[in-house]
């Protein structure tokens, strides 16, 4: 071996001398190149049309709270003009513009960047950028440049990103280049670069990259890049050249970390030199031969990269059918790719010497199985923390087969066939926390499959073919799980919730801060308990799911949430209150659903809201008021609503002309044909309310009138109102009567009345409740036909069975409302059995009586929710006449059940 390698260096040099000359001085007749003009595959125009400048106002976007504006795609043929002079972000792309003129940024000294791609440009003026001293970006890539005036980048110092790919350049304008000191990114690529020399260029900032990939060069001699000896690059890219031989001095020079040789057809020689010169290149850690090692048959070539540390080093597309024997001699490799190759068989026992290894890339080969592994077998790759197998043809993960890899945190399985997986699949990775297992054919996970992952955070099931899973199992062995992935799948509503055992399929994962439910078309409806505890949550997506409706307090507790998506579904009206609790919410998206109107309180508490977009659903209506208190909001999208521009939409239309916010679509957002005949068909930026809508003269008139009447109405009332309360519940009675319940009498229960108060509550219960019920119900025991508090509970039973006995066994139960009560844990829980007992009989057994108001902040949940079924309520109060009222009242309800029209939840 030690022969061979002498031979290899005397050789090198050989070709060295054959390929050097003095690299101190320029280019002269001996080093021209030959032509490779079948790379410059390009058609570019010859000639410019007449450049008509248009204003910006008619054919650009606007985003204002970036100071963003788009004209791409526009068919401009010169720069428009009214551009806002405080633009940041300008996109003039794919036009026909053909040249840039000196006056086209004129006043735009806030730009910082400008997007020219595809522009059809052959001339620039020397002055156009003098005012963009702030630019930092340059995007003009894609035109027709074989050259640049020499001063076009005088007053761009600050520019950091320059983009001059996909041109005509046969040089590198050096010239034009030596004002932009703080570049950290030239991109040159695609060109007709030959000689890539520069007499002067400029000191790139620390880190830049430069790319001169897919040019004409044909040799990489040492004074091709002289020019970048004063720079320090993260990385060169010299990928899809010509380039075969090599000289190794040119590579030990070269003061970048990374460097891209992917395909060239190098010769044996050249990848032999190309090997040297890394490994004497100390500052050189990463390299990319992607489908450049194909002419390479002598593994002896690797030698020079034994004991050299190497961050990276990627040998992807080529055409290896097994794992390398070379790779022995990369035994302080950190990162190896070998994806897109034909390999169809690992063993661990190849990456023995590899010992330094972090991340080891197998994507889209042809590995059809994985070894079974033993602790004498294992893996010796103890760094290893990546692990990508990714489109192969595995179809299943046996036992055992990642033995040894207990520091693995990544491992990628995506797109192969794998049917199943055994339960000791993924044994040995307690470290691992990231799984993909999207695009395969598992239709179900077993129990237990993920107990030797209690660490992993993040699990793609996207496309998964899954057809079901156990809310009960499916996930309950990783409860750090903080994102994952079920879209694509076939679940449905049964898989989100265990009716039987009251759980989640996210029950056990209280951290999670991402879910994606996307494109289950079974998932018809959620759950009212589906998302419980899951206060971390951020994201949460439903797109594309069978929704038809969706309940006003199913995101309640996701106190965290940031954005929600429910695109694509067929939900017909949004509750009103289903975004109150989501004050951290900043994306709210609803597309394509069957929304008629946006009521003005749905974004009521939202006040983060940033993005909203509801287009292509049926909405005709919004309120002035929908929108206009969200001061955070940048843009929304409404396009492909039939909005009606009548003078309903006065008060929006108003909002709309003082928004800060983006109407995006804003061409597409056009009044319905149940608008003002003249406004149909036009954008509602357009629609002038004035124009139709009037004073209303008569209203006017009336209104003083009106408000005396109401004032007089409003006072009345008040002096009356137990009066007036009293008549119309005798009017309802009479009328109507009540729904009885009539299976069961009063005197099929042990109890007539049970009340349950709290403590501080007795003297009021001593003093006006007893009377008044043993005075109205004079046959009735008050020790034995009735249950007042605690002290007439059955003895001798626990304290809740006796609660409960005594509400299933009573006809009627009050429960006395009081600040003491609310503040009173044990009268919270009897509250919620006396409501689970309504919910099991379907009968309203129960009647509220607030002692004294309450604040409906200080309200319990509950209480909250029993009112809002409208649930029966009594009220006590100091007045004369309202006590009365009170005592009938009472009197009547405590006769009688009705049924219930609905269950309360509890």
């Amino acid at each position: 071996m030690a022969i061979k390698c002498l031979l290899l260096l005397i050789f090198l040099s050989d070709v060295v001398q054959s390929i050097d000359y003095n690299g101190r001085r320029s280019y002269d007749e001996d080093d021209e190149l030959s032509d490779y003009d079948e790379w410059s595959f390009v058609n570019w125009p010859t000639s410019s049309p007449s450049a008509m400048p248009m204003d910006a106002t008619d054919v650009c976007d606007f985003q204002k709270w970036q100071k963003f504006v788009n004209c791409s795609e526009r068919n401009l043929t010169a720069v428009p003009y009214n551009i806002p002079a405080d633009t940041q972000i300008l996109h003039l792309g794919f036009n026909p513009l053909f040249r840039l003129r000196n006056d086209s940024f004129t006043n735009l000294t806030q730009l910082r960047e400008l997007y020219v791609e595809s522009a059809e440009l052959t001339n620039i003026e020397s002055s156009v950028f003098v005012d963009l001293g702030e630019l930092e970006i340059l995007d003009l890539h894609g035109n027709s440049f074989s050259d640049l005036p020499g001063d076009l980048f005088v007053n761009n110092s600050n520019l950091i990103e320059l983009n001059l790919g996909l041109n005509r350049f046969d040089s590198i304008p050096c010239e034009t280049l030596m004002p932009l000191t703080r570049l950290r990114k030239l991109l040159l690529f695609w060109n007709n670069i030959n000689r890539p020399y520069c007499e002067q260029f400029p000191n790139l900032a620390s880190g830049a990259i430069v790319s001169l990939s897919r040019n004409n060069i044909p040799v990489m001699r040492r004074g091709n890049f002289q020019f970048l000896e004063n720079c320090t690059l993260s990385g060169l890219y010299l990928g899809g050249n010509r380039i075969t031989a090599i000289d190794y001095r040119a590579v030990v020079s070269l003061k970048t970390q990374a460097l891209d040789m992917s395909y060239n057809p190098l010769s044996e020689i050249g990848i032999a030199s190309l090997f040297y010169g890394f490994r004497m290149n100390d500052m050189l850690r990463s390299m990319e031969l992607r489908s450049s090692l194909i002419n390479s048959n002598d593994p002896s070539t690797f030698i020079f990269l034994k004991n050299k540390t190497i961050d990276y080093f990627g040998v992807s597309s080529n055409k290896f059918t097994s794992i390398p024997l070379w790779s022995n001699f990369l035994n302080r490799v950190r990162n190896l790719s070998l994806a897109d190759n034909s390999i169809f068989r690992i063993s661990n026992r190849v990456f023995l010497e590899m010992t330094a290894l972090e991340e080891i890339n197998l994507e889209n080969n042809q590995i059809l199985r994985l070894e079974t592994l033993t602790n004498e077998t294992r893996w010796n790759a103890t760094q290893l923390r990546t692990f990508k197998l990714a489109q192969n043809r595995l179809d299943n993960i046996p036992d055992n087969v990642f033995l040894g890899l207990e520091n693995l945190t990544s491992l990628d399985l995506h797109s192969n066939p794998i049917t199943y997986l055994t339960v000791e699949s993924l044994n040995g990775l307690q470290q691992l926390e990231t799984l993909d297992l999207s695009e395969t054919r598992l239709t179900s996970i077993a129990s237990g499959t993920f107990q030797f992952v209690p660490n992993l955070k993040i699990l793609n099931f996207r496309n998964a073919d899954l057809r079901q899973a156990n809310p009960r199992y499916f996930l309950i062995d990783i409860p750090n799980l903080e994102s994952i992935d079920l879209s694509g799948n076939s679940l449905q509503t049964l898989d989100l919730w265990n009716e039987y055992f009251q759980v989640s399929i996210f029950s056990g994962n209280t951290r999670l801060k991402e879910i994606r439910l996307d494109n289950n078309p079974f998932i018809v409806d959620i759950p009212a308990r589906t998302f419980e505890n899951l206060t971390s949550l951020s994201i949460l997506s439903l797109n594309v799911c069978g929704l038809k409706s969706i309940q006003a307090n199913i995101f309640t507790t996701l106190v965290n949430l940031t954005s929600l998506s429910l695109n694509m579904n067929t939900i017909s009206q949004l509750p009103t209150n289903l975004l109150w609790n989501l004050k951290s919410l900043e994306t709210f998206s609803a597309a394509e659903n069957s929304f008629t109107t946006l009521d003005s309180s749905i974004f009521k508490h939202t006040l983060s809201l940033r993005y909203i977009s509801l287009p292509n659903n049926a909405i005709t209506f919004i309120a002035g008021d929908s929108m206009s208190h969200l001061s955070e909001l940048r843009t929304f999208d409404l396009h492909g609503n039939p909005i009606a521009c009548t003078c309903a939409l006065e008060p929006f239309s108003d909002w709309l002309k003082v928004t800060n916010a983006s109407l995006i679509g804003e061409e597409r957002t056009l009044c319905s044909p149940s608008s003002f005949e003249g406004v149909v068909g036009k954008s509602i930026l357009d629609f002038e309310p004035t124009t139709f809508c009037g004073p209303n003269i008569a209203l006017l008139v009336s209104i003083p009138a009106l408000v005396v009447v109401l004032i007089v109405s409003v006072a009345l009332s008040f002096q009356y109102r137990y009066w007036i309360r009293y008549k119309l519940f005798m009017l309802k009675l009479s009328l109507f009567g009540y729904r009885r319940y009539e299976e069961r009498d009063v005197d099929d229960y042990e109890y007539h009345i049970n009340v349950m108060f709290a403590a501080d509550d007795q003297p009021w219960v001593d003093d006006y409740l007893k009377p008044i019920i043993m005075g109205h119900f004079p046959e009735k025991d008050i020790h034995n036909d009735m249950v007042f508090g605690d002290e007439d509970l059955i003895p001798g039973m626990y304290y809740l069975d006796a609660v409960h006995y005594s509400v299933i066994h009573s006809y009627k139960t009050l429960l006395l409302l009081s600040y003491a009560a609310i503040r009173d844990e044990w009268f919270t829980t009897k509250f919620r059995l006396a409501l689970e007992h309504v919910n099991e009989t379907q009968v309203e057994k129960v009647v509220i009586i607030f002692l004294e108001h309450i604040d409906d902040k200080d309200l319990p949940f509950l209480v909250r929710v029993f009112l809002s079924k409208n649930k029966p309520y009594l009220r006590w109060t100091d007045d004369e006449a309202g006590r009365e009222y009170f005592k009938e009242s009472l009197v009547k309800s405590v006769k009688v059940n009705m049924r219930c029209d609905n269950t309360i939840p509890v």
